[in-house]
Protein backbone atom coordinates (compact mmCIF):
# COMPACT_ATOMS: atom_id res chain seq x y z
CA UNK A 1 0.00 0.00 0.00
CA UNK A 2 1.12 3.57 -0.60
CA UNK A 3 0.73 6.41 1.86
CA UNK A 4 0.19 9.72 0.08
CA UNK A 5 3.27 11.93 0.67
CA UNK A 6 4.43 9.28 3.14
CA UNK A 7 6.57 6.16 3.42
CA UNK A 8 5.46 3.04 1.54
CA UNK A 9 4.66 -0.06 3.45
CA UNK A 10 2.86 -3.34 2.90
CA UNK A 11 -0.72 -3.72 4.07
CA UNK A 12 -2.54 -7.08 4.34
CA UNK A 13 -5.79 -8.35 5.86
CA UNK A 14 -5.97 -11.81 7.40
CA UNK A 15 -9.07 -13.65 8.54
CA UNK A 16 -9.35 -15.43 11.88
CA UNK A 17 -12.36 -17.59 12.67
CA UNK A 18 -13.93 -17.39 16.11
CA UNK A 19 -14.04 -19.25 18.37
CA UNK A 20 -10.26 -19.53 18.08
CA UNK A 21 -9.32 -22.64 16.18
CA UNK A 22 -5.78 -21.76 15.18
CA UNK A 23 -6.94 -21.18 11.59
CA UNK A 24 -5.64 -18.07 9.86
CA UNK A 25 -6.47 -17.27 6.25
CA UNK A 26 -4.93 -14.68 3.95
CA UNK A 27 -7.69 -12.73 2.25
CA UNK A 28 -7.39 -12.64 -1.51
CA UNK A 29 -8.98 -9.84 -3.55
CA UNK A 30 -12.78 -9.76 -3.26
CA UNK A 31 -13.15 -12.85 -1.14
CA UNK A 32 -16.64 -13.91 -0.04
CA UNK A 33 -17.16 -15.43 3.41
CA UNK A 34 -20.42 -17.00 4.59
CA UNK A 35 -21.24 -17.22 8.28
CA UNK A 36 -24.32 -18.49 10.10
CA UNK A 37 -26.55 -16.06 11.93
CA UNK A 38 -25.46 -15.79 15.55
CA UNK A 39 -21.84 -16.78 14.79
CA UNK A 40 -18.89 -14.52 14.08
CA UNK A 41 -15.47 -14.22 12.50
CA UNK A 42 -12.75 -11.64 13.04
CA UNK A 43 -11.09 -9.59 10.31
CA UNK A 44 -7.61 -8.44 11.21
CA UNK A 45 -5.56 -5.73 9.49
CA UNK A 46 -1.80 -6.32 9.40
CA UNK A 47 0.29 -3.30 8.52
CA UNK A 48 3.83 -2.15 9.35
CA UNK A 49 4.07 1.08 11.36
CA UNK A 50 0.26 1.45 11.63
CA UNK A 51 -0.99 3.32 14.70
CA UNK A 52 -4.72 2.95 14.18
CA UNK A 53 -7.26 1.88 11.57
CA UNK A 54 -10.63 2.72 10.12
CA UNK A 55 -13.07 0.02 9.01
CA UNK A 56 -15.75 0.51 6.36
CA UNK A 57 -18.94 -1.38 5.45
CA UNK A 58 -20.24 -0.91 1.93
CA UNK A 59 -18.02 2.18 1.65
CA UNK A 60 -19.37 3.86 4.78
CA UNK A 61 -17.35 4.47 7.93
CA UNK A 62 -18.14 2.12 10.80
CA UNK A 63 -18.31 4.27 13.92
CA UNK A 64 -15.68 3.46 16.57
CA UNK A 65 -14.23 0.65 14.42
CA UNK A 66 -10.61 1.84 14.67
CA UNK A 67 -8.84 -1.21 16.06
CA UNK A 68 -6.65 -3.70 14.25
CA UNK A 69 -9.49 -6.25 14.45
CA UNK A 70 -13.15 -6.05 13.61
CA UNK A 71 -15.85 -8.69 13.98
CA UNK A 72 -18.68 -8.10 11.50
CA UNK A 73 -22.17 -9.28 12.37
CA UNK A 74 -23.98 -7.99 9.27
CA UNK A 75 -23.76 -8.82 5.61
CA UNK A 76 -21.73 -6.35 3.54
CA UNK A 77 -18.47 -5.46 1.82
CA UNK A 78 -15.80 -4.73 4.44
CA UNK A 79 -12.59 -2.74 3.84
CA UNK A 80 -10.05 -1.10 6.10
CA UNK A 81 -7.58 1.81 5.95
CA UNK A 82 -4.45 2.15 8.09
CA UNK A 83 -2.94 5.32 9.60
CA UNK A 84 0.65 5.82 10.76
CA UNK A 85 1.95 8.16 13.47
CA UNK A 86 2.06 11.02 10.95
CA UNK A 87 -1.62 10.43 10.13
CA UNK A 88 -0.63 9.23 6.67
CA UNK A 89 -3.21 6.86 5.22
CA UNK A 90 -2.88 3.72 3.22
CA UNK A 91 -5.04 2.83 0.26
CA UNK A 92 -8.16 0.85 1.05
CA UNK A 93 -7.64 -2.85 1.44
CA UNK A 94 -9.19 -5.34 -0.91
CA UNK A 95 -12.79 -5.98 0.14
CA UNK A 96 -14.05 -8.97 2.05
CA UNK A 97 -17.68 -9.80 1.32
CA UNK A 98 -19.50 -11.14 4.40
CA UNK A 99 -22.79 -12.97 3.89
CA UNK A 100 -24.75 -13.74 7.05
CA UNK A 101 -27.00 -16.73 6.42
CA UNK A 102 -30.13 -17.10 8.56
CA UNK A 103 -30.28 -19.94 11.06
CA UNK A 104 -32.03 -23.07 9.91
CA UNK A 105 -35.16 -23.74 11.92
CA UNK A 106 -34.23 -27.07 13.50
CA UNK A 107 -36.99 -29.25 14.88
CA UNK A 108 -36.84 -31.68 17.80
CA UNK A 109 -40.10 -33.30 18.92
CA UNK A 110 -39.49 -33.95 22.61
CA UNK A 111 -41.90 -35.73 24.88
CA UNK A 112 -41.86 -36.70 28.53
CA UNK A 113 -43.70 -39.39 30.46
CA UNK A 114 -43.78 -39.69 34.23
CA UNK A 115 -44.72 -42.70 36.33
CA UNK A 116 -44.58 -43.98 39.89
CA UNK A 117 -42.64 -47.14 40.65
CA UNK A 118 -45.25 -48.16 43.28
CA UNK A 119 -48.98 -47.59 43.42
CA UNK A 120 -49.49 -48.80 47.01
CA UNK A 121 -48.39 -45.76 48.97
CA UNK A 122 -48.84 -44.74 52.58
CA UNK A 123 -47.91 -41.74 54.68
CA UNK A 124 -44.14 -41.21 55.20
CA UNK A 125 -43.22 -43.66 52.42
CA UNK A 126 -40.33 -42.84 50.14
CA UNK A 127 -41.45 -43.11 46.53
CA UNK A 128 -39.54 -43.15 43.25
CA UNK A 129 -40.65 -41.33 40.11
CA UNK A 130 -39.30 -42.28 36.70
CA UNK A 131 -39.26 -39.54 34.07
CA UNK A 132 -38.64 -40.76 30.51
CA UNK A 133 -37.52 -38.11 28.02
CA UNK A 134 -37.60 -39.03 24.33
CA UNK A 135 -36.62 -37.15 21.16
CA UNK A 136 -38.72 -38.10 18.13
CA UNK A 137 -36.59 -35.86 15.89
CA UNK A 138 -36.05 -35.15 13.13
CA UNK A 139 -33.10 -33.15 14.51
CA UNK A 140 -30.90 -33.55 17.56
CA UNK A 141 -32.14 -31.72 20.67
CA UNK A 142 -29.59 -29.43 22.34
CA UNK A 143 -29.50 -28.01 25.85
CA UNK A 144 -32.42 -30.14 27.00
CA UNK A 145 -33.82 -29.05 30.38
CA UNK A 146 -36.23 -31.12 32.49
CA UNK A 147 -37.87 -29.52 35.53
CA UNK A 148 -40.05 -31.00 38.24
CA UNK A 149 -41.52 -28.50 40.75
CA UNK A 150 -42.53 -30.27 43.97
CA UNK A 151 -46.02 -29.84 45.44
CA UNK A 152 -46.10 -29.10 49.17
CA UNK A 153 -47.18 -32.68 49.95
CA UNK A 154 -43.77 -34.00 48.86
CA UNK A 155 -40.35 -33.71 50.46
CA UNK A 156 -37.21 -34.00 48.35
CA UNK A 157 -34.95 -36.94 49.16
CA UNK A 158 -32.56 -37.62 46.28
CA UNK A 159 -31.84 -37.44 42.54
CA UNK A 160 -29.88 -40.58 41.57
CA UNK A 161 -26.88 -39.61 39.46
CA UNK A 162 -26.80 -40.38 35.73
CA UNK A 163 -23.59 -40.19 33.71
CA UNK A 164 -23.49 -37.13 31.45
CA UNK A 165 -26.52 -35.48 33.06
CA UNK A 166 -26.26 -32.50 35.41
CA UNK A 167 -28.92 -32.54 38.13
CA UNK A 168 -29.80 -30.20 40.99
CA UNK A 169 -32.53 -29.35 43.48
CA UNK A 170 -33.42 -25.75 44.30
CA UNK A 171 -34.65 -25.48 47.89
CA UNK A 172 -36.05 -21.98 47.28
CA UNK A 173 -38.38 -23.05 44.47
CA UNK A 174 -38.62 -26.74 45.47
CA UNK A 175 -37.74 -27.70 41.91
CA UNK A 176 -35.66 -30.60 40.63
CA UNK A 177 -33.76 -29.86 37.40
CA UNK A 178 -31.86 -32.03 34.93
CA UNK A 179 -29.64 -30.58 32.17
CA UNK A 180 -28.90 -32.81 29.16
CA UNK A 181 -26.43 -31.39 26.62
CA UNK A 182 -27.76 -33.38 23.64
CA UNK A 183 -30.44 -35.93 22.92
CA UNK A 184 -30.22 -37.62 19.53
CA UNK A 185 -33.18 -38.51 17.33
CA UNK A 186 -35.00 -41.56 18.73
CA UNK A 187 -32.86 -41.45 21.87
CA UNK A 188 -34.62 -41.87 25.23
CA UNK A 189 -33.34 -41.27 28.74
CA UNK A 190 -34.77 -42.35 32.11
CA UNK A 191 -34.40 -39.92 35.01
CA UNK A 192 -35.10 -40.94 38.62
CA UNK A 193 -36.41 -38.84 41.47
CA UNK A 194 -36.99 -39.94 45.09
CA UNK A 195 -39.42 -38.10 47.37
CA UNK A 196 -41.05 -38.61 50.76
CA UNK A 197 -44.82 -38.49 51.28
CA UNK A 198 -45.90 -35.80 53.76
CA UNK A 199 -49.67 -35.83 53.30
CA UNK A 200 -52.60 -38.22 52.88
CA UNK A 201 -54.80 -38.16 49.79
CA UNK A 202 -54.17 -37.56 46.10
CA UNK A 203 -50.83 -35.92 45.20
CA UNK A 204 -50.22 -34.81 41.64
CA UNK A 205 -46.65 -34.12 40.54
CA UNK A 206 -45.87 -32.61 37.12
CA UNK A 207 -42.67 -32.44 35.05
CA UNK A 208 -41.73 -30.38 31.97
CA UNK A 209 -39.12 -30.68 29.19
CA UNK A 210 -37.76 -28.16 26.66
CA UNK A 211 -34.77 -27.64 24.35
CA UNK A 212 -33.26 -24.99 22.04
CA UNK A 213 -35.00 -26.41 18.99
CA UNK A 214 -38.56 -25.78 17.83
CA UNK A 215 -40.94 -28.42 19.13
CA UNK A 216 -43.82 -29.13 16.72
CA UNK A 217 -45.93 -30.78 19.44
CA UNK A 218 -45.44 -28.98 22.77
CA UNK A 219 -48.49 -30.66 24.30
CA UNK A 220 -46.44 -33.76 25.12
CA UNK A 221 -43.69 -31.73 26.81
CA UNK A 222 -45.56 -32.07 30.10
CA UNK A 223 -46.74 -35.08 32.08
CA UNK A 224 -48.01 -35.82 35.59
CA UNK A 225 -48.10 -38.75 37.97
CA UNK A 226 -50.83 -39.15 40.59
CA UNK A 227 -50.11 -40.73 43.97
CA UNK A 228 -53.09 -41.91 46.01
CA UNK A 229 -51.73 -41.95 49.56
CA UNK A 230 -53.34 -44.06 52.29
CA UNK A 231 -53.42 -42.71 55.82
CA UNK A 232 -52.20 -45.89 57.48
CA UNK A 233 -49.07 -46.71 59.45
CA UNK A 234 -47.87 -50.31 59.48
CA UNK A 235 -45.41 -51.14 62.30
CA UNK A 236 -42.60 -53.64 61.87
CA UNK A 237 -42.53 -55.03 65.42
CA UNK A 238 -44.99 -55.83 68.20
CA UNK A 239 -44.64 -57.45 71.64
CA UNK A 240 -47.69 -59.57 72.61
CA UNK A 241 -46.72 -60.18 76.26
CA UNK A 242 -49.95 -58.59 77.53
CA UNK A 243 -48.33 -55.85 79.51
CA UNK A 244 -50.78 -53.42 77.96
CA UNK A 245 -48.20 -52.00 75.55
CA UNK A 246 -47.94 -52.94 71.89
CA UNK A 247 -49.68 -56.28 72.48
CA UNK A 248 -51.43 -56.39 69.11
CA UNK A 249 -50.37 -56.01 65.50
CA UNK A 250 -52.33 -52.79 65.09
CA UNK A 251 -52.42 -50.70 61.92
CA UNK A 252 -53.46 -47.12 62.79
CA UNK A 253 -55.72 -45.58 60.16
CA UNK A 254 -56.91 -48.90 58.70
CA UNK A 255 -60.36 -48.27 60.20
CA UNK A 256 -60.84 -45.63 57.51
CA UNK A 257 -60.62 -48.34 54.83
CA UNK A 258 -63.12 -51.01 55.93
CA UNK A 259 -62.91 -53.07 52.72
CA UNK A 260 -59.63 -54.75 53.56
CA UNK A 261 -58.12 -58.13 54.30
CA UNK A 262 -54.82 -59.35 55.71
CA UNK A 263 -52.75 -62.51 55.40
CA UNK A 264 -49.81 -63.36 57.68
CA UNK A 265 -47.22 -65.88 56.50
CA UNK A 266 -44.25 -67.56 58.15
CA UNK A 267 -40.78 -67.81 56.64
CA UNK A 268 -41.75 -70.89 54.66
CA UNK A 269 -44.73 -69.14 53.03
CA UNK A 270 -47.38 -70.92 55.09
CA UNK A 271 -50.47 -68.93 56.03
CA UNK A 272 -50.64 -68.55 59.83
CA UNK A 273 -53.40 -65.93 60.02
CA UNK A 274 -56.08 -64.48 57.73
CA UNK A 275 -58.89 -62.01 58.39
CA UNK A 276 -61.32 -59.89 56.39
CA UNK A 277 -61.66 -57.15 57.39
CA UNK A 278 -58.75 -56.99 59.76
CA UNK A 279 -59.74 -56.01 63.30
CA UNK A 280 -56.20 -55.16 64.42
CA UNK A 281 -56.15 -57.76 67.21
CA UNK A 282 -53.68 -60.42 66.01
CA UNK A 283 -51.33 -61.50 68.81
CA UNK A 284 -49.47 -64.31 67.09
CA UNK A 285 -51.10 -66.80 69.43
CA UNK A 286 -49.31 -70.17 69.59
CA UNK A 287 -46.59 -68.91 67.27
CA UNK A 288 -42.90 -68.64 68.03
CA UNK A 289 -41.02 -65.41 68.22
CA UNK A 290 -39.53 -64.37 64.90
CA UNK A 291 -40.20 -62.52 61.65
CA UNK A 292 -43.45 -62.97 59.77
CA UNK A 293 -44.66 -61.46 56.53
CA UNK A 294 -47.93 -59.69 55.87
CA UNK A 295 -50.00 -59.01 52.76
CA UNK A 296 -52.55 -56.26 53.32
CA UNK A 297 -55.13 -55.62 50.61
CA UNK A 298 -57.31 -52.49 50.53
CA UNK A 299 -60.17 -51.97 48.09
CA UNK A 300 -61.37 -48.42 47.59
CA UNK A 301 -63.33 -46.68 44.83
CA UNK A 302 -62.80 -49.58 42.42
CA UNK A 303 -59.06 -49.59 43.11
CA UNK A 304 -57.17 -52.46 44.73
CA UNK A 305 -53.89 -51.76 46.50
CA UNK A 306 -51.60 -54.31 48.12
CA UNK A 307 -49.08 -53.58 50.87
CA UNK A 308 -46.40 -56.13 51.67
CA UNK A 309 -43.79 -56.17 54.40
CA UNK A 310 -42.53 -57.92 57.51
CA UNK A 311 -43.51 -57.86 61.17
CA UNK A 312 -41.29 -59.08 63.99
CA UNK A 313 -42.99 -60.83 66.90
CA UNK A 314 -41.17 -60.53 70.28
CA UNK A 315 -42.56 -62.02 73.50
CA UNK A 316 -40.78 -60.19 76.31
CA UNK A 317 -41.55 -61.93 79.59
CA UNK A 318 -42.62 -59.92 82.57
CA UNK A 319 -40.17 -59.89 85.46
Amino acid sequence: MVYLNCVKYLYIITLLLLPLTGFTQLVTPVQTIKIAEGTTITLRANSSNAQYFQWFRDGSIITDAISEQYAPSQSGSYTVMAFNSASCTSNLSDPVIIIVEPKLNKIADLNISKRLESQSIKLNDEITYTLTVNNKGPDMANNVVVQDPFPIQLEFVQIPAISGVKSSYNTSTNTATWEISTLKKDEALDLKLIAKIKSVGKIENTAFVKSMETDPNPKDNIDSALADVYGIKIPNVFTPNFDGKNDYFEIPGLENYPDNEITILNRWGNHVFEQKPYAGKWTGERLNEGTYFYVLTINQAGKRDIFKGYITLIRDKKK
